[in-house]
């Protein structure tokens, strides 16, 4: 009985503290979907064909399960054009997870989604628990300011 407790994360509950294990943790960003990211990764398959889509590493996950998902690239500090796959995560916590250039080096980084990226977007699709945004070319915003 006691390992059960032990295991089942009922102390942590107790403490108020979060939980080591990713099932049990549900701040930790993973692998983990709602019927909302899935039904945008459905309306992307169905209605983006050509254009490049680009989302943090776990949104590219679900991506790559729907065809075709030759387009489909990571999110980095230099995407400038092209499709930005939001999931709720992403939405709730207003930041993406990309991978951040330095040198010969890629490290781990966090882009607010309140950065110029972001509010230069249009919003293309959105069920209230996932979004899909068109970046506009940086480009195009210099032509226009």
């Amino acid at each position: 009985m006691f390992f059960l407790l032990l295991t089942s994360g009922f102390f942590y509950e107790l403490a108020g503290d979060s939980p080591v294990s990713i099932a049990l943790n549900n701040t930790f960003d993973a692998t983990r979907y709602n019927d909302k990211e899935v039904h945008n990764a459905k309306w992307i398959s169905n209605n983006i064909n050509d254009s490049k889509i680009y989302a943090d590493p776990y949104g590219k996950y679900l991506l790559d399960e729907f065809p075709p998902n030759n387009k489909i690239d990571l999110f980095s500090e230099d995407t400038t054009d092209g499709f930005l796959y939001l999931r709720e995560f992403n939405l709730k916590n207003e930041t993406i997870f990309c991978f951040k250039k330095e040198k010969t080096l890629s490290k781990i980084d966090y882009i607010s989604l309140k950065s110029d990226f972001y509010i230069y977007a249009n919003k293309i699709y959105s069920n209230g628990g996932s979004d899909l945004l068109e970046l506009i070319p940086k480009t195009i915003l210099f032509l226009v300011t």
